[in-house]
């Protein structure tokens, strides 16, 4: 058997469709009306056996890259009361979050009344 690529987000195999790529239609009504009627192809067998890296061991799988390796900043941060903070420095919890609701709630207290006018004509 030989190793095809496998489309695994369409129903429709790439090279099946009544249409080059080029011109697919934009919407998806469009699109049904192209492929309408049109058989899907059948499903490959499940194979018997999957084998993986051999057992011997005589290969070297190497070393997991790092994140600079990657190019990716290795202390990503968000934002925490306005200031960037390290992940690891994160407060959470029920306590933090009581205190958050806390604050939200006297600052909402501070706010002049607005009325909701969105729904009132």
């Amino acid at each position: 058997m030989e190793a095809e690529g496998v489309e695994v987000n369409t129903l429709h195999h790439v090279d099946d469709l009544p249409f080059e790529l080029e011109h697919m239609p934009t919407n998806y009504g469009g699109f049904r009306e192209k492929v309408k009627g049109m058989a899907v192809r059948k499903t490959i067998e499940t194979p018997e056996e999957v084998k993986g890296l051999p057992s011997t061991g005589d290969i070297d799988p190497g070393e997991i890259p790092s994140l600079q390796d990657l190019g990716l900043n290795p202390t990503p941060t968000i934002l925490q009361d306005g200031k960037p903070v390290a992940i690891a420095t994160l407060v959470g919890g029920e306590t933090e979050a009581l205190e958050r609701s806390k604050k939200f709630a006297a600052e909402c207290c501070t706010q002049p009344y607005k009325e909701n006018t969105r729904n009132h004509g």
